[in-house]
């Protein structure tokens, strides 16, 4: 059985579950894979080169699986719940795109995936100020949520155009099912 498109996984930096992306990898052997890393408080611990035992770990088990990768590192990093902010998290993905380029991985993407929600569209800051640059983005990522709706997918838009300024493939990472709106 092989999952239309690609098939997801949650993982956290902290305790990065790998056997439980090898049980996915295995179940779906000719899907692409979408991790979302969440980052844990361990943003400013990235960039000091303090969580590299993590990331190597991470890393090597992803560009070991031969298919297409998307590494969602922080995914949602605009929701407050998340407790980032743009300057940390900002250092930490580049870091980690420098990690993987080291490494010669040439099957992981890194997925850059903005909650676009409208309670804290971007979590109070300018988009801008939470992108890593152009040069370390190979995909921008968005949650469609049924709340998305309340606000007229005004973030969802901002984050879109923003893609179409940079040229940046899309994704759509979250949706609702059918019965929890009816604006798909």
């Amino acid at each position: 059985v092989t999952a239309p498109g690609g098939v997801n996984l949650e993982l956290s930096l902290a305790a990065p579950d790998l056997q439980a992306l090898e049980a996915l990898v295995g179940k779906f052997p000719n899907s692409a894979l979408s991790v979302g890393v969440s980052l844990d408080g361990l943003a400013d611990s990235i960039a000091a080169g303090e969580a590299d035992s993590r990331i190597d770990a991470l890393l090597t088990a992803l560009a070991a699986y031969p298919r297409p990768v998307f590494l969602r590192l922080g995914p949602e990093f605009d929701l407050t719940a998340n407790g980032l902010q743009p300057e940390g998290y900002v250092a930490a993905w580049q870091y980690v795109h420098n990690e993987i380029k080291e490494s010669g991985a040439e099957n992981i993407a890194l997925a850059w995936h903005s909650a676009a929600a409208c309670e804290s569209p971007f979590g109070g800051h300018p988009l801008e100020a939470w992108y890593p640059g152009d040069e370390f983005v190979d995909w921008l990522a968005v949650s469609y949520t049924a709340q998305s709706a309340d606000c007229g997918a005004q973030p969802i838009e901002a984050a879109l155009q923003f893609a179409r300024e940079r040229q940046k493939p899309v994704m759509l990472v979250a949706s609702p099912v059918a019965e929890e709106t009816q604006t798909l």
